[in-house]
């Protein structure tokens, strides 16, 4: 296993303008690529978050390069989690998004279950899911958006 901590991230300025605008435009503009697979939304409407993109890839059930990710990302990067699409298992919760608040990252999206709904909404902190129900944490049986959907790097420089 390999992790990229370090590549080309947009330019501050770029991000900005870029937040000005819908993400549904970057997708048009990309041919319909970098769009999200319509089960994955913001736990709190109308929330907005823009930055380079830092993936993880997350094997079902497990958590641990969630970690990794969350200690290697930079302030204003968006956290993208690959969770297999996973329901079951809560790959992330309020101690996580929190630690990803702290950093400053600019908010995270998880093809997974996040749980302590509660939590994150009055957190305050972006958080985009394909579920907020999941059960206890990893140790379960848990692709982000599909085999056409979101991937690890894909993302690199879209803004979410």
């Amino acid at each position: 296993m390999s992790i990229n901590r370090e590549f080309e991230r947009v330019p501050a300025e770029q991000v900005k303008q870029a937040s000005e605008f819908q993400a549904a435009i970057f997708a048009d503009v990309n041919g319909g690529g970098g769009a999200l697979r319509g089960r994955i939304g913001p736990l709190v409407p109308n929330i907005k978050m823009a930055g380079s993109t830092f993936t993880v890839e997350q094997r079902p059930g497990d958590n641990l390069m969630v970690h990794a990710a969350i200690a290697l990302a930079k302030p204003g990067d968006v956290l993208v989690v690959e969770g297999k699409g996973d329901q079951t298992a809560a790959l992330m919760g309020v101690l996580m998004m929190n630690a990803c608040k702290v950093r400053q990252l600019a908010g995270v999206v998880i093809d997974g279950a996040v749980r302590d709904r509660e939590e994150l909404v009055e957190l305050g902190f972006p958080v985009s899911a394909a579920s907020s129900g999941g059960r206890r944490g990893p140790g379960l049986h848990v692709q982000a958006g599909g085999p056409s959907g979101l991937r690890p790097h894909f993302f690199n420089k879209a803004i979410l």
